[in-house]
């Protein structure tokens, strides 16, 4: 699996976010409506998943994102938002084709924070989107909110569980039907929807009793 970190800094007064990066690797940037990766795979099919905070006069607002697309011949993807200026985000990036991962994210990565469990994975924070992509295969999405609907443990206790069963296709393109459990080489991506802390990890060794 690959995995890219773009550090970004966002700035109000500019348009782009800066990020940082060797030449030749995949990179995503954000502007104020739109989201670009440059250096995929051609004809790559890739799902975005994101978290944007925007401040609207006395209100906040905080808008969990997921788009499917397929990179251009020279693997370079343009993602176009219809939620008003971008200003504060966080977003990661997979292939899903071998589980490639390019993350944008104000915070560091937390590669640790997701926990194998009984009911699949746990995680410390108690608001998160989140991400299950199987490789070749599909992905499936969802808000994992501690003692919300699709929080598996189903109880508020400061943590929230992922059952993949509980998610939804990315994209009506892919297989529907979620996995029941993860498989090893699944790949899980969380985006904190308060901190934008990115939590990622690969599954190995459990089986999927579907």
């Amino acid at each position: 699996m690959r995995v890219r970190t773009c550090l970004a800094i966002l700035v109000l007064s500019v348009a782009a976010a800066t990020t940082v990066a060797e030449a030749g690797e995949p990179t995503l940037t954000v502007a104020e409506n739109r989201v670009e990766a440059v250096g995929l795979r051609p004809a790559a099919e890739v799902v975005l998943i994101g978290v944007i905070k925007q401040n609207l006069e006395w209100i906040g607002r905080t808008i969990p994102v997921v788009e499917y697309g397929t990179a251009d011949a020279s693997g370079r993807i343009t993602f176009d938002l219809h939620y008003g200026a971008v200003r504060t985000s966080a977003w990661a990036l997979v292939d899903l084709f071998d589980g490639g991962t390019v993350i944008l994210s104000p915070v560091a990565v937390a590669s640790r924070s997701l926990q194998e469990g009984e009911l699949g994975l746990s995680s410390t924070s108690e608001s998160l989107v989140v991400l299950v992509a199987r490789p070749g295969v599909g992905a499936w999405f969802g808000r994992v909110v501690d003692g919300g609907a699709l929080d598996a443990d189903g109880g508020s206790d400061g943590r929230t569980s992922i059952a993949p069963a509980l998610l939804r296709a990315a994209s009506l393109r892919m297989a529907q039907e979620p996995p029941s459990r993860l498989l090893a080489g699944d790949l899980t991506v969380a985006i904190d929807l308060h901190t934008l802390e990115v939590q990622m990890v690969r599954t190995a060794g459990l089986a999927d009793s579907r």
